[in-house]
């Protein structure tokens, strides 16, 4: 059996390790930031092409043999792993700590087959997945004689576009079984913390900020035959 698989993977990946300790007789100051982006926003104007970019295509062939099983998979698993940290200690008077981090993935997979003529084919599958994670972790302490305050805010998003399409194509056959998938599993997990322990006052506040905006897309559009046998 003649087997076509072509397929297109992308594994970036960001680990990233930020800290800041202060210490002081009178006053202690430490700050950590933090700023981890795969596949920034770009400005082309077409969010197909913004950020990282994993494409498996066929296009403008033909898969005439009868036998053939064509597989068409774009895969992007793309992962953040961020910890920002800081702890300030002052055995006089005040202490001031704080944490920022901000992580964000935008990328693209897209698996297609266009312009082709399919005919007789056995099988032909056309995936596209999309598995970005972030994991963040934001932590402050600060710790006074006086007066202690901390604090830590965490801002993680994804904006990914995951697409599996077959476009003005010819697909005849009677005994084809053909499958359009897009999978996206994209995941945030997220923790900001703060403590602040002074003699007079202590103060300690954190925000995390989270945000998953995908779209996900698996179409068949501009095909010119789809006879009995497909589905």
């Amino acid at each position: 059996v003649a087997t076509l698989d072509l397929s297109a993977t992308q594994k970036s990946k960001i680990q990233n390790i930020t800290a800041a300790v202060g210490g002081g007789q009178t006053v202690a100051i430490s700050g950590s930031v933090s700023l981890n982006h795969i596949g920034k926003y770009g400005d082309s104007g077409n969010p197909d092409e913004d950020g990282n970019v994993t494409t498996a295509r066929i296009a403008n062939s033909a898969i005439t043999n009868g036998a053939t099983v064509a597989t068409v998979k774009a895969t992007d698993t793309s992962s953040i792993e961020s910890l920002a940290g800081a702890v300030s200690i002052s055995i006089g008077s005040t202490a001031v700590g704080a944490a920022v981090a901000d992580n964000a993935i935008r990328n693209v997979a897209k698996a297609t087959v266009s312009d082709t003529a399919v005919v007789g084919a056995t099988g032909l599958t056309v995936e596209a997945t999309n598995g970005s994670t972030i994991d963040s972790l934001s932590i402050a302490g600060a710790g006074g004689a006086s007066g202690a305050a901390a604090g830590s805010a965490s801002s993680n998003r994804t904006g990914n576009r995951t697409i599996g399409e077959i476009k003005d194509s010819a697909m005849t056959g009677s005994a084809a079984s053909v499958r359009v998938a897009a999978l996206d599993t994209a995941a945030i997990r997220s923790l900001a913390g703060a403590i602040g322990i002074g003699g007079s006052a202590g103060f300690g506040a954190a925000v995390a900020v989270n945000k998953i905006n995908n779209t996900t897309d698996a179409h068949v559009s501009g095909t010119r035959a789809l006879t009995a046998g497909y589905a």
